[in-house]
């Protein structure tokens, strides 16, 4: 009877225990284009393990910090440093975007409502909606897809969010990791109903938290002459 319990206990792991997808950070490469700004590169691939079609919302054409990835179809990124982890946002910015930012609240609200001038709450969400499905991502049994971004530091070390609060020391250890979160009946408030209902019905939809392994990221002193 124990034989056989040990037996069930090591069927069920390793029923259980397999991930539908594997997420891979393949390497970071960095260098600085001038002494503001230090660009990384930064590639990873995601695996099909099963010996089916899987399919899932992921927007590859961006990345959050998983700080305030709440929602976010988007890909997420963690800082470590010297193993721990640094839970802020704002840190990297996605290619060669620039941070709006705003001196007062009453120039951000301005802002804000000068968006609303041009698109109706309809609107918005339609497009909401299209963005999420434009991320729709497929993958056949065992396929392995590849993707890259670049993100960009402003070399900025005091780092600060609500009541943390952080230094990046030059001569720390820093690492990366990604993770994704991979959502469905969550986005139902940001999808038209059709798209919404065309992702329920999906058989091979899969979601879940999925995460990379860690990989080093250059936070050292500038590297320019």
């Amino acid at each position: 009877m124990r034989k056989f319990s040990m037996l069930l206990l090591l069927f069920a792991a390793s029923m259980f225990g397999q991930r539908p997808v594997d997420l891979v950070l393949d390497s970071v490469n960095s260098s600085d284009k001038d002494d503001k700004y230090r660009d990384y590169e930064v590639c990873y691939h995601i695996t099909n393990q099963t010996d089916k079609p899987v399919v899932f919302f992921l927007n590859t054409n961006s990345m959050v910090p998983v700080v305030s990835s709440s929602l976010s179809h988007a890909p997420h990124y963690k800082l470590y440093m010297d193993g721990k982890s640094v839970d802020v946002s704002g840190i990297f910015d996605v290619g060669e975007t620039y941070r709006r930012e705003f001196k007062t609240d009453a120039e951000f609200y301005k802002y804000q409502d000068s968006l609303r001038q041009y698109y109706t709450p309809e609107q918005q969400k339609k497009s909401l909606s299209d963005n999420i499905v434009q991320s729709k991502t497929s993958l056949a049994p065992n396929e392995k897809k590849y993707f890259s971004i670049q993100l960009r530091w402003d070399k900025q070390r005091y780092q600060k969010q609500d009541e943390q609060e952080y230094y990046l020391e030059p001569g720390s250890d820093f690492e990366l990791e990604l993770s994704m979160h991979l959502l469905r009946e969550e986005l139902e408030s940001r999808l038209e109903p059709e798209a919404y209902n065309q992702a329920i019905e999906d058989p091979d939809f899969i979601k879940g938290w999925f995460t990379s392994n860690r990989l080093c990221i250059d936070l050292s002193e500038s590297k320019m002459p």
